[in-house]
């Protein structure tokens, strides 16, 4: 009958209409009436297949049906529409939180299939490799400069939690489509600017802007103020080598390293020794 009502064309908008469907679904949502709000939400995604209204409703049904990796991947492309649409982002940080204690509070919680959907079956041969790829749990990119964006992308991709910081809101442009972290309009020089993008709980930060100065400011930060685990710069001037080295930070060489070549060495650090 209220649906009915909401169909006449001459009681509301269809801007009106979209948001109504988006109530209903969360209404169906509360009360457990799954198909229901599954043709709600599908209803509101022919209207607008981008909304990040839908994506976040996609998220929270595939949580309902126990599909945590599938809400995962609908949160953070709700997110990634939308960075200033909060319950996306607070879906978003729920569901990581949630997959991080699994993993660290129950020893015999088995997660091997769910990574592997993360980062492809057939590039890895056991569970600890597995695990290997993705003990980060929250990095920190600064400097999206073609090398930056690359790196976020392929961590992203494997369902890592991502913030890439510029000042530059012109830089994100360099962004995969298929990016899904935060990004960050930001200058990282400033540690308030950093502690706000989460620096005190990153084990990885990355540093690529194409400024060696700036990468050499940030990476003492990232190691000697707050003790990240990994931190890698880029660097050009090779004569500024030794004040990485003192400071125990890896070092990406432009005209040396490719993409690869620094996943390689993000996952050298976590050997076990």
């Amino acid at each position: 009958m209220i649906k009915d009502f909401f169909n006449k064309e001459n009681v509301v908008s269809e801007c009106d209409k979209f948001d109504m469907k988006i109530q209903m679904a969360i209404g169906h949502l509360k009360t457990h009436h799954l198909e229901e709000a599954m043709a709600e939400i599908k209803s509101a995604q022919a209207e607008r297949p981008d909304s990040a209204k839908v994506q976040n409703l996609l998220g929270i049904y595939a949580e309902k049906i126990g599909q945590m990796e599938l809400a995962s991947r609908h949160y953070r492309a709700s997110y990634a529409l939308d960075p200033t649409y909060a319950p996306a982002k607070n879906n978003l940080e729920r569901i990581t939180d949630y997959h991080y204690s699994k993993r660290t509070e129950e020893p015999d919680y088995d997660d091997s299939a769910e990574l592997a959907r993360r980062v492809g079956a057939q590039s890895v041969k056991s569970k600890v490799e597995l695990k290997k790829i993705l003990d980060y749990n929250y990095v920190i990119i600064v400097g999206c400069s073609g090398l930056g964006a690359n790196i976020a992308t392929m961590m992203s991709m494997k369902g890592i939690s991502v913030v890439i910081l510029d000042k530059n809101p012109n830089a994100f442009r360099k962004l995969s489509d298929s990016y899904s972290g935060y990004r960050i309009e930001a200058d990282a020089t400033d540690i308030d600017e950093l502690i706000e993008a989460g620096i005190e709980k990153a084990d990885l930060v990355v540093v690529a802007t194409d400024e060696d100065n700036i990468n050499i400011m940030v990476s003492q930060i990232a190691k000697r103020i707050y003790k990240v685990k990994t931190v890698i710069s880029r660097l050009y001037d090779s004569s500024k080598e030794p004040i990485y080295h003192r400071h125990d930070i890896d070092l990406i060489y432009p005209s040396k390293l490719s993409v690869n070549e620094f996943e390689k060495l993000s996952s050298e650090s976590w050997k076990e020794v």
